[in-house]
């Protein structure tokens, strides 16, 4: 996963969409349609690994469901 990341406020929107390989902007709408769980802070956007991983796990299923 995530590794190296000590700071007990989570990940930076940036460092999740360069992990999931996808646009801070396409992370931001996962998070406004209730997919992925992430917290606004007034610093900015926060995740917590086991959220992502929750989120990972989901698509992966929905994934193989579809034979994608």
């Amino acid at each position: 996963m995530l590794k190296g990341n000590n700071n007990l406020q989570g990940y930076r929107l940036k460092e999740v969409a360069d992990f999931l390989q996808l646009s801070q902007r396409t992370v931001y709408q996962y998070v406004k349609a209730g997919k992925l769980k992430g917290y606004k802070l007034p610093s900015g956007w926060r995740f917590r690994e086991k959220d992502i991983e929750e989120f990972i796990t989901l698509h992966k299923a929905r994934a193989f469901k579809h034979g994608k």
